[in-house]
């Protein structure tokens, strides 16, 4: 009967310890799973989608998953944090990933976050990262947060051709709102990119270009 009981407590314990391992990888010292993810403990569903995260930590749809419906009341520095580790935990340098609606979401997000909390040169600074690898050339999003980026930053010339080279980049059927954007008064540009850097939308509202083939 103790053998028995041994052989069962085994595996558990060792799913334990690899689960532990996992977490490891995505926590920082002195953080708990409910402090990263900003759980609360009448939503079991994002628990568990934090759990995902943790088991699969490359992976940009589980962070996805997660970062979508991120609760109002979290504060703007804890909301940019999640945005930045999932920013620092999904391996650079894998250009499948970079038309891919997720992982474009999560940088833009990223970049939406440090923008609300008035970080300008590090939100155009994870543009830049963005343009230099091909991160998102195929989302009008892209180009438009790109656009009003530069303009929050008084750069109504860069914000311009960020727009210009979003209508050379993109399918006819993708440039209406940017084509729109670039129409915009310099003074029209920065009052949305003062809008931008109010609040940082929900995952759900960013949309993403679908890739030509």
């Amino acid at each position: 009967m103790a053998d028995t009981q041994k052989e069962n407590a085994a595996p558990t314990s060792r799913a334990a310890r690899a689960s532990k391992r996992a977490a490891r990888g995505v926590l920082r010292w002195g953080e708990t799973l409910e402090s990263l993810f900003l759980l609360s403990p009448d939503c079991p569903e994002r628990k568990a989608l934090a759990e995902r995260v943790v088991q699969r930590p490359d992976d940009p749809a589980a962070w996805y998953a997660v970062l979508q419906n991120i609760p109002e009341a979290i504060k703007p520095d804890a909301r940019c944090r999640l945005f930045r580790r999932a920013t620092q935990s999904i391996p650079k340098n894998r250009p499948e990933l970079y038309e891919a609606e997720a992982y474009v979401s999560i940088w833009l997000g990223f970049v939406k976050a440090q923008t609300g909390l008035g970080q300008r040169q590090d939100a155009l600074d994870a543009l830049q990262y963005m343009r230099n690898e091909g991160i998102g050339k195929r989302s009008r999003a892209f180009y438009e947060t790109w656009a009003l980026c530069e303009a929050g930053a008084g750069k109504a010339a860069a914000a311009k051709e960020a727009l210009q080279a979003g209508i050379r980049a993109l399918p006819a059927r993708e440039r209406k709102s940017v084509v729109a954007l670039a129409a915009c008064s310099d003074a029209e540009l920065a009052a949305q990119a003062a809008a931008l850097a109010g609040a940082a939308p929900p995952l759900s509202l960013i949309h993403i270009s679908e890739p030509t083939r």
